[in-house]
């Protein structure tokens, strides 16, 4: 049997954790429960990855101009999520109250800014080179993530340019109301995708071990 400590996932109690939900495996609750746990951040990412993918085609921006942000466990950083290449690359103290996004996270609110440059502000994301050129951050939306009524993170799009004028239009009031409700849709549909369906990067995870993107034999098709 499993032991008390055991059973628990980060603050999750595992109830009945011996018991088998694959007569052929031999798997029970508390293997699959410490499998998620295992693959849970490459699971975020990709995750984030598709919600920038569909944010930047709606607002007709670059995928590097969309950033996700999400609370560490502990509740006292935002990590990077998206862009990806900020993932490693640290987090910021929620603390920090020259950050525009740890304000949106503090106050629940959205914002619109038009004048990034002329706003005090932690500028790491676009200190960051991803592209050929970088280009610093003209105009913003942030938004915050709210699951069940509880703040999760922040999701921020940008226009990035020389100049407010070669960065595009300025976002209005409605382009937050409309990024919000994409982000609000999106957040209470998160947990279908990761457990109850068991998405397809799941599985090459679970069948391709740590060469999940490489491609699959006719054996390993046949076990997903």
């Amino acid at each position: 049997a499993a032991g008390k400590d055991d059973s628990q996932i980060g603050d999750i109690k595992i109830t009945h954790p011996d018991r088998v939900i694959d007569p052929t495996s031999g798997k029970t609750k508390l293997d699959l429960a410490k499998y998620y746990e295992r693959v849970a951040d490459t699971l975020l990412l990709d995750m984030a990855d598709r919600i920038v993918k569909t944010v930047s085609q709606e607002f007709s921006c670059k995928q590097d101009e969309v950033a996700i942000l999400l609370l560490s466990a502990d509740g006292r950083h935002l990590r990077f999520v998206a862009p990806r290449r900020f993932a490693d690359l640290g987090t910021i103290p929620v603390t920090k109250r020259d950050s525009i996004a740890v304000g949106v996270l503090a106050r629940r609110a959205g914002d619109v800014i038009n004048n990034v440059p002329m706003v005090k502000h932690v500028s790491f994301f676009e200190s960051i080179k991803l592209r050929d050129k970088p280009s610093p951050i003209q105009k913003m939306i942030s938004t915050p993530l709210v699951v069940r009524g509880q703040p999760i993170g922040v999701a921020q799009i940008s226009r990035k340019g020389e100049t407010a004028r070669e960065a595009g239009p300025d976002f209005t009031p409605a382009d937050l109301r409309r990024a919000q409700g994409m982000l609000d849709a999106v957040a209470s549909d998160v947990a279908v995708n990761v457990a109850p369906l068991v998405g397809h990067s799941v599985l090459r995870l679970y069948v391709l071990g740590d060469e999940p993107r490489r491609p699959a034999t006719t054996d390993e098709v046949a076990t997903m």
